[in-house]
């Protein structure tokens, strides 16, 4: 089953029952809503439970949960008194939007020491310029910059460091210092910064899976002609189909094979993910047999 994947940032959410333990699991009506007892389940992200949604409503719970850099702006869970089937009340989880963290910097880690001054000062030297790409030894990936310019001198220095037990929440902070600098003209400018990796992109491919109308090659182009999309018995990556590729059974050789062409743009950093399987009583270890994953770029000239 050939599988592209850039997002790895999800959210769920879910309401849950727990009861004395009978022969039938679960017995639960809904008619005794109130529609008060209810509210926030989770804010921001990370994973939180509550023992109870309802005041009406006997051993309800609620949990919700994010992972990645997903960031919920609310998750709700709360009675409804007229919802539900011939509306004799239901129970509500309410998603209120969220956004993704490009960047989230930990600084539990912070030493304090690793950083001090990356640009001293010269009174004779204006529209200088320093930098460094380390300024604490349990921060990774961090920098700091600065510098002057139209003329400005800087007589003191620049500096940056972690400061253990800094910051609003106690876990440590990031200190950057600029001391004194002549601006009769001109002027100075420092700041930190953080290298990030590309950040996740979501899946581009249609049909990822092979499961849409059924199980097809919808939204695929082919070549070859020994390929299939079947059901299977053993578990897919997602969904219950996958694409089989047959190799040499005919003797002879031969290249069969499915892929979707997508618009890139300058910059852009792809990835691709791919789960195969094979029978263990049929297995392509040995054989001539082999299976590709690639991602071609080709230009405006269709030259790859």
């Amino acid at each position: 089953m050939l599988k592209t994947t850039f997002a790895r940032c999800a959210l769920a959410a879910a309401a849950l029952f727990a009861g004395v333990s009978k022969a039938q699991i679960i017995d639960e009506d809904f008619d005794s809503v109130t529609e008060t007892g209810g509210g926030a389940v989770l804010i921001g992200s990370g994973f939180n439970a509550v023992d109870s949604w309802d005041d009406g409503i006997a051993f309800d719970r609620a949990f919700a949960g994010t992972f990645g850099n997903f960031n919920t702006a609310g998750i709700n869970a709360r009675g409804v008194a007229t919802g539900g089937v011939a509306g004799s009340g239901a129970g509500l989880i309410e998603i209120t939007g969220g956004a993704f963290d490009i960047l989230n910097i930990s600084f539990a880690g912070v030493s304090g020491t690793g950083g001090g001054v990356f640009l001293a000062g010269d009174p004779n030297a204006p529209d200088t310029f320093g930098f460094t790409t380390n300024w604490d030894t349990g921060v990774g990936a961090e920098g700091a910059f600065g510098g002057t310019f139209g003329g400005a001198t800087l007589l003191g220095s620049m500096s940056a460091q972690g400061v253990v037990g800094g910051g609003m929440s106690g876990d440590g902070a990031a200190s950057l210092d600029v001391d004194d600098v002549d601006i009769s003209s001109g002027n100075w400018f420092a700041g930190l910064q953080f290298t990030i990796g590309a950040f996740p992109g979501a899946n581009p491919l249609l049909n990822p899976g092979f499961d849409d109308g059924g199980g097809s090659l919808a939204s695929w182009s082919t070549f070859g002609n020994a390929y299939a999309v079947n059901d299977t018995s053993t578990p897919a990556l997602t969904g219950t189909h996958v694409l089989k590729m047959f190799g040499t059974f005919t003797g002879s050789f031969g290249v069969s094979g499915a892929f979707q062409d997508l618009n890139a743009s300058a910059g852009q950093e792809w990835t691709i993910d791919c789960f195969s399987a094979h029978d263990a009583d049929d297995s392509i270890t040995g054989s001539m047999n082999s299976i590709v994953m690639k991602i071609e770029f080709y230009d405006g000239g269709a030259g790859l």
